[in-house]
């Protein structure tokens, strides 16, 4: 008799495994060699850190098979990649500040430059002093970014969200529509008359986004065109 044919379906299995801090994660494993095919997904939970696939692997026993029930999370090769990840967006952050502001580039103060940020790309995410925290039982933000516990101002703040910040977003978000409100009375002025009236970048976004139809970097480059031009005549 001739061979069935194997779908695709018949030579994969779906699996449930728990990592080294009890998480349980699910994938589809080739049956031939035990390996994960696709995505490996939380499991009924929430990932705050957003682990890449690559970190994590299906660990053999003593003679060399799947122990399909386990996976392993590759902590250090995660923090050494995230390190050299920083380090490399921080010399072209430096690089790009330098280029833009010349001797006005001060890494320090401007290190949450909108318009910089934007041109350099956002942070590596989430950086190796977060990761360095699995490692850390009995720190304040372990249970948190680990997905096993509530969220709390310290994991915010290792996640690179200020807590003040978070909270503050909250209550922004409730003022936005009077800011929005207020822009659409000044409808028929320029950006740069907006701004004379001691706007502020906030302000400046919801009305460039909202009454002129800007973009965010466009808005941005007025912005910081504005306070260049400010610094000369001061």
């Amino acid at each position: 008799m001739p061979k069935e044919v194997k779908t695709q379906a018949d030579k994969r299995r779906a699996i449930v495994a728990e990592d080294q801090f009890g998480r349980p994660w699910s994938y589809s494993m080739e049956i031939e060699n035990g390996e994960p095919t696709g995505l490996v997904r939380p499991c009924g939970w929430t990932d705050p850190m957003r682990t890449p696939t690559k970190y994590l692997s299906v660990p053999r026993n003593k003679y060399g098979q799947p122990s399909m029930d386990r996976m392993d999370l590759d902590l250090q090769r995660w923090i050494k990649d995230q390190a050299r990840a920083l380090r490399d967006w921080t010399h072209q952050y430096w690089e790009i500040g330098d280029l833009k502001y010349g001797q006005k580039f001060d890494p320090q103060t401007m290190s949450e430059d909108p318009y910089l940020l934007r041109l350099t790309g956002a942070k590596p995410y989430p950086s190796a002093m977060c990761i360095e925290v699995l490692n850390k039982e009995s720190h304040v933000a372990y249970a948190a970014l680990l997905g096993l516990g509530p969220m709390n101002g310290a994991a915010r703040e290792l996640l690179g969200v200020d807590p003040m910040a978070y909270n503050a977003a909250e209550a922004a978000a409730a003022t936005m529509a009077s800011m929005e409100a207020e822009a659409l009375k000044h409808q028929d002025l320029t950006m740069g008359q907006f701004l004379a009236l001691g706007a502020s970048y906030n302000e400046l976004v919801a009305f460039g986004q909202k009454v002129k139809g800007l973009s965010l970097q466009e808005v941005a480059e007025i912005w910081q065109s504005w306070k260049a031009m400010n610094e000369m005549t001061e």
